[in-house]
């Protein structure tokens, strides 16, 4: 069965591996149906490759919708995108900065820790402030629907 996946391309022209990082997305699609209207029109996130750790901010015109007859759903049983938050660097602010990186399963806090010592770009909160740095982690979650992504 041929489906649609939705695609992001690390910025990073160098990175061959980053070249299609599927997203999970609700409800998979056969390719005979109209190619998804996913994410809604206003989403953002600052996503970092899994691969060589660059990352930036990306907006909807940035997803890419492909056909993949190998792609199998089952794929985020093994992997998942994590929706990571870290503290920035003004004190008076309250707004997490949220990184998105893929990973396997079983995430652990500390892993996720590493991974983010390895982010390259310029993630900020929607207030627009940098990473505190040494690095604060806050939290994580595992998103199902890369669509609930978040600033």
């Amino acid at each position: 069965m041929i489906e649609w996946v939705a695609k992001l391309e690390c910025p990073n022209p160098s990175c061959i591996a980053g070249k299609h990082l599927a997203l999970p997305y609700p409800n998979q699609q056969r390719t005979g149906n109209s190619q998804p209207n996913w994410p809604i029109d206003a989403w953002q996130a600052f996503v970092a490759c899994p691969h060589c750790g660059q990352g930036r901010l990306y907006s909807k015109s940035d997803v890419r919708w492909g056909m993949s007859q190998t792609f199998l759903p089952g794929i985020w049983e093994s992997t998942s995108f994590r929706q990571v938050e870290v503290k920035c660097d003004r004190a008076d602010c309250e707004l997490p900065i949220r990184i998105h990186i893929q990973a396997e399963k079983p995430w652990r806090n500390d892993i996720s820790r590493s991974l983010l010592h390895a982010v390259i770009g310029d993630p900020r909160c929607s207030s627009g402030h940098s990473v505190a740095m040494p690095v604060q982690y806050l939290g994580s979650r595992d998103l199902s629907d890369f669509g609930d992504a978040t600033l």
